[in-house]
């Protein structure tokens, strides 16, 4: 093993400059080889290393002046320049630089320290906010947008509803119509008969057995006189036809007020007959056994006669049902009924 510990080596592996194994001597900048850093050199004034130049009283790099008085040589009117020349012209550039020419610092538009700079377009000012910016696919400048439908460079086609409305709301209804949106159209719908944009309609015929009335219907089942105070009046109308003309029949006036209903207990409907003696403003209203109100059949003004009204019962359930009749605001007559479903 040599001194660097190297098998079978011959010590360079790890010799100083001096040639000494393992040594500590090393090459200055004045390219002298010693151990010795106190004799190191050093730049002079001029910035060479190991130069001989140094700063006179004057403070005038290798000036040479030992005087003080001499320094008179280099008067106000010409002083020492950047570059250390009594009464010499070298300045400052723009950039800091003596005797520069302001090359190190200028801008994109060659003005010195300036802040113009080359945007991703290869554009050079100083303005940020007219910089080019990246479009929809992702180039500098580019023109490429986004249309309504979120398509990058698109038309808008990828997006359009039934009447070419971007994102409209427009669709095809079951009659194939372009419907709603801004079309001002609304969707068809089914007749009763259960026909797309049929046009037969329930009429206004409701019973019990048609509920909804007579699909294309045409009233005729159910139309009528519905006033009580005329002679030809249709207890089981439900539409007035306009037929109703005065009761006549002078000589069938009550002597007195009577209530009474036929038949009684009754499933579906069951006749109400009042007897007047005198005009009067009549009410007939229906309670249950609650005391609460569940049906008014009539209000309004009859002659003198015998009148006649039907209470067809609608979604209410079995039970004893109280009929009540009011003459003049007053109640005058009370009749229990009873519903079989």
């Amino acid at each position: 093993m040599d001194e660097c510990d190297v098998c079978g080596g011959d010590n360079s592996s790890c010799s100083d400059c001096a040639d000494v194994p393992n040594g500590d001597s090393l090459v200055d900048m004045c390219e002298m080889c010693d151990n010795n850093s106190s004799n190191d050199c050093i730049q002079d004034c001029m910035g060479e290393w190991g130069g001989t130049a140094i700063i006179d009283v004057c403070e005038i790099c290798d000036g040479g002046i030992e005087d003080v008085l001499n320094c008179v040589e280099c008067p106000d009117s010409g002083p020492v320049d950047c570059a250390g020349e009594c009464g010499g012209d070298a300045a400052l550039d723009e950039c800091g630089v003596c005797a520069g020419d302001n090359s190190t610092c200028l801008d994109c538009n060659g003005v010195p320290n300036g802040d113009s700079l080359v945007d991703e377009c290869e554009t050079c000012d100083d303005n940020p906010s007219n910089d080019c910016v990246q479009d929809c696919n992702g180039e500098w400048g580019g023109a490429s947008q986004l249309d309504e439908c979120d398509v990058c460079g698109g038309d808008n086609s990828a997006c359009l509803d039934c009447v070419d409305t971007p994102n409209g709301d427009a669709v095809i209804d079951e009659c194939g119509d372009c419907v709603g949106g801004n079309t001002g159209l609304d969707a068809c719908v089914k007749d009763c008969v259960g026909a797309w944009g049929g046009l037969l309609q329930y009429d206004e015929c409701i019973t019990e057995a048609n509920p909804y009335g007579i699909c294309g219907g045409d009233n005729s089942t159910c139309s009528g006189c519905m006033d009580p105070a005329s002679s030809n009046y249709d207890f089981s109308a439900t539409k007035d036809d306009g037929t109703c003309h005065l009761n006549i029949r002078t000589n069938l006036l009550p002597e007195g007020y009577e209530l009474a209903n036929y038949p009684n207990p009754f499933n579906g409907s069951t006749r109400i007959t009042l007897h007047l003696p005198k005009m009067h403003n009549v009410k007939i209203i229906v309670y249950n056994a609650n005391g609460l109100m569940v049906d008014q059949i009539f209000s309004g003004n009859w002659v003198a006669g015998i009148h006649e009204v039907s209470w067809n019962p609608l979604n209410i359930s079995s039970g004893i049902y109280f009929i009540s009749v009011s003459i003049d605001g007053l109640q005058t007559k009370l009749i229990k009924a009873s519903y079989l479903k």
